[in-house]
């Protein structure tokens, strides 16, 4: 969907964003200038670098040592992490393999930046650089 914040944009030698579709058929994104301390606008051309990136919830199983050879501390521990964790042993002097969960964020297309001409999912955004039209709008 054209809603969805999942475009990444390369101003200034910096990642910007996520921006939706909507946004970037504008032709131009709000940046943070970091040398003037301003907010300044970038034009969007069929060379700016874009990504598209997919954010998903995943789950992952993190080694963590050996677990104290101590009940209490095994218990002392488990009672200071619980809100990170999701399980991990409650003996002690084993593996602690613990169970994390969160949101992890890639980018598509092996995880390369493409010119916004080539990218799948840009044609509406350049098409009027072809053209040589000014118009921007969708619909």
């Amino acid at each position: 969907p054209r809603e969805i914040p999942e475009w990444v944009v390369i101003a200034y030698g910096l990642e910007e964003g996520p921006y939706t579709l909507d946004e970037l058929e504008i032709g131009s994104i709000q940046v943070f200038d970091s040398t003037t301390e301003e907010i300044s606008t970038v034009t969007l051309l069929p060379t700016t670098m874009v990504a598209r990136m997919t954010t998903y919830f995943q789950r992952q199983i993190v080694p963590y040592g050996q677990t104290s050879m101590y009940q209490s501390r095994v218990q002392s521990w488990q009672d200071r992490a619980a809100t990170k964790l999701v399980t991990s042993p409650l003996v002690p002097g084993v593996d602690n393999d613990v169970v994390v969960e969160g949101f992890a964020t890639e980018l598509w297309h092996g995880g390369q930046f493409m010119p916004m001409a080539v990218m799948p999912g840009m044609e509406r955004i350049i098409y009027p650089y072809c053209t040589g039209s000014t118009w921007r709008g969708g619909a």
